[in-house]
């Protein structure tokens, strides 16, 4: 055991100062692991996920910019002691799976990053440490042997090795009963859905049900890695995989099944009756120990099904006929959980591939009268991102607007989102009250739609509406922002109430609002140019050059030109609109896009559709924007970053050729752009179809579509 005032020591030793983590210098790295040695395994482990969240890009929220992988000059520095940490059995094991599962994901993390942002004394700490981490194969903690095994996985070549060490612990545990509960089952249900292990405990279990556990985290990781790692796989490893996946209880099959798409069956929906609805089984009964293990621990039987359904789908993530074979067989069970997994399965599919609408739209309106709330609930989310594909389920949703109960407010979204008039005169029926009556109920684990998201949709039924919002914006409405910010969404359509909109340049609390409407009219807007421009700022700059077309005015407004200014991305689009009169603004655009071109990512695509507009420099801009590393027309397309993109090689036209074959993949493509289907909403999927419409567009204009 290490005396804590040496590892003190050798922590103070190292130059912390002049090392870098995610936020900067490393200076609060020491503390951390000072703190990590406590006795107290919650001391210790809060230090472990405190150091993580300052070095470890994985554990920090996704945001829809996208930020490169780095691996900074603190990791190398840090990466013994974490492994000291997990090496010393006198360490509370809370702390040495903690630690230990830091240096998995650093491990994974190494091999992702781009060179350029992997730390150059890396190579050297892992060849150090490496060996260290390779001896903790033989620990007799189950989640030191499993993390040491994560660790080590990407190493080339060494998934042989791991596979006939995962076999030999695997054998070496004695069989156990079919049932129990163990300490080490919180780690263990968190490790095999592939997220960081919860550090909320990790004994070593004890007796058979403790064996059995082990042995099916074995088996788990040992499926997931078949899955993963290149090369040949030892025959006795195969072999084993195989029996376990046929002869193997319950609990053993749906590991080997799904734990991976490794060894999916061909048929996979005979076990997926039998190990999620629980076919000829008493559900109350069922203690899914494979879900335990290889995803969570839920506690109630909607959420066993739930995750166990999205284990499956992960699965077959690739097989879209499996997974509607099997939403298809599920989504009519008497059982209402397994009703709901089925329709959250439906959802998915829907929000991932952009002709599945069509087919599960008529499912799910079948499902609005389910007498599961959730049923419901979950249907009427899969027709919001259906969108246009509800319509034969409009009677439906407009019945359910107007008996004004749960789901209501999705019900009239859906509505607008397929274009059926009634949703504008169903929306003046709730006139009279706060926000058009939405947001008053509605399931927390859902984005609610709000007043602006359906009205914002309806510029067609314009002449239902305009009597109603001129009255409203002439009172003095409390709602007068959100209908602001509907109407910004209208363009020239809101002309006839320029002048009302006009009257509220006065009250600062709504100038912004006023003028994005003002500018959204346009021309027609002309009369209140002067009112505008006294309103200063970018939005008046952006609003008077909408509406008048006068760029001297309109960059006047603006000021002198900086690298400041250029970062607002309303002065992005006021440059871009403005043109060559606006070349004064370039050199600052191009000292600002090259920030950013340097981190890695291109994120400014707007800066850049300014810049082209301003220059012309069509060479600059196509390096840019077909970069395979850039990734603005894969992975990117559907963030904030990929539309501008879009737009700007269909203004380039015919000289933007190149760019033919990525946006036709993109038009093409039987999937959404999307980073994450399963979180998706139906403000993705609206999002996804307005960047096919922009795609479309753009390849009309380069020709040759």
């Amino acid at each position: 055991m290490t005396d804590p005032l040496a590892w003190a020591a050798d922590v103070h030793d190292v130059p912390w100062d002049t090392l870098e983590d995610l936020d900067g210098p490393a200076t609060g790295i020491p503390g951390l692991l000072v703190q990590a040695f406590d006795p107290s395994p919650q001391e210790a482990v809060d230090a472990v996920e405190e150091i993580a969240d300052r070095v470890d890009t994985t554990v920090r929220l996704w945001v829809p910019v996208p930020e490169p992988d780095v691996l900074t000059s603190s990791v190398p520095a840090l990466l013994p002691f974490l492994v000291r940490i997990a090496a010393d059995r006198d360490r509370p094991d809370e702390a040495r799976v903690a630690a230990l599962n830091l240096v998995a994901d650093l491990a994974d993390l190494a091999h992702r990053v781009r060179p350029e942002h992997l730390d150059a004394a890396w190579p050297g700490a892992w060849a150090d440490q490496g060996p260290r981490v390779e001896a903790l194969l033989g620990d007799p903690h189950p989640s030191v042997l499993l993390l040491a095994v994560d660790a080590l996985a990407r190493e080339p070549g060494t998934a042989p090795r791991l596979l006939g060490v995962l076999h030999e612990r695997w054998e070496a545990v004695g069989d156990g009963g079919k049932d129990g509960h163990d300490a080490d089952g919180a780690q263990a249900a968190s490790e095999g859905a592939g997220a960081p292990p919860r550090r909320d405990g990790a004994g070593t279990g004890a007796g058979e049900a403790g064996d059995r556990r082990t042995r099916l985290r074995l088996l788990t990781r040992a499926v997931r890695l078949l899955g993963s790692a290149p090369g040949p796989t030892p025959p006795e490893v195969r072999s084993w995989l195989l029996d376990r996946g046929k002869r193997g209880d319950l609990d053993e099959r749906m590991v080997v099944a799904f734990a991976s798409p490794a060894l999916v069956p061909e048929d996979p929906l005979p076990l997926v009756l039998e190990g999620i609805a629980g076919e000829g089984t008493d559900p109350a009964a069922v203690r899914p120990l494979w879900l335990e293990v290889a995803a969570l621990a839920p506690a109630s039987d909607a959420l066993r099904v739930r995750h166990g359904l999205r284990l499956v789908a992960r699965a077959l993530a690739g097989d879209r006929r499996g997974r509607e074979r099997i939403a298809d067989a599920l989504i009519d069970h008497p059982r209402a959980p397994v009703r709901l997994g089925a329709v959250r399965l439906a959802r998915d599919l829907v929000a991932e591939y952009r002709s599945a609408g069509e087919r599960w739209a008529g499912p799910a309106g079948a499902l609005l009268d389910d007498p599961d709330p959730g049923v419901r609930t979950w249907s009427l989310q899969l027709l919001a991102v259906a969108g246009g594909a509800a319509g034969p389920c409009a009677d439906r949703l407009a019945a359910l607007v107007e008996a004004d109960g749960e789901g209501s407010d999705t019900a009239l979204l859906t509505l607008a989102l397929v274009g059926d008039a009634r949703a504008a005169t169903l929306l003046l029926a709730r006139a009279d009250r706060p926000r058009f009556g939405f947001g008053r109920s509605g399931p927390r684990h859902t984005s609610g739609p709000g007043p602006e998201d359906v009205l914002g949709r309806l510029p067609a039924h314009a002449d239902v509406l305009l009597p109603h919002l001129r009255e409203r914006l002439r009172g003095g409405d409390a709602d007068t922002e959100v209908l602001l910010r509907s109407l910004a969404g209208w363009g020239p359509v809101a002309a006839p109430l320029a002048d009302d909109v006009a009257a509220l340049l006065d009250d600062r609390a709504l100038t912004g609002a006023a003028l994005r409407v003002l500018a959204g009219i346009g021309p027609a807007a002309a009369a209140h140019a002067d009112r505008v421009r006294a309103s200063g700022g970018v939005e008046a700059a952006h609003a008077h050059h909408r509406i008048t077309g006068d760029a001297g005015t309109a960059l006047d407004l603006l000021g002198p030109p900086s690298r400041q200014l250029v970062r607002d991305e309303r002065v992005q689009v006021l440059l871009d609109g403005i043109g060559p009169p606006a070349d004064r603004f370039a050199p600052h655009l191009r000292d600002h896009l090259e920030d950013h071109l340097a981190s890695g990512h291109l994120r400014e695509t707007r800066a850049l559709s300014a810049l082209w507009s301003t220059t012309g420099d069509t060479p600059l801009v196509l390096r840019c924007l077909l970069s395979p590393r850039n990734r603005v027309l894969t992975t990117w397309a559907a963030t904030r970053v990929g539309p501008p993109a879009v737009r700007l090689l269909g203004r380039i036209g015919p000289e933007a050729a190149e760019a033919l074959p990525p946006l036709r993949a993109l038009r093409d493509s039987g999937r959404r752009a999307l980073p994450n289907w399963t979180e998706a909403g139906w403000r993705d999927a609206l999002r996804d179809r307005r960047l096919v419409d922009d795609v479309r567009e753009a390849i009309g204009r380069i020709g040759a579509g």
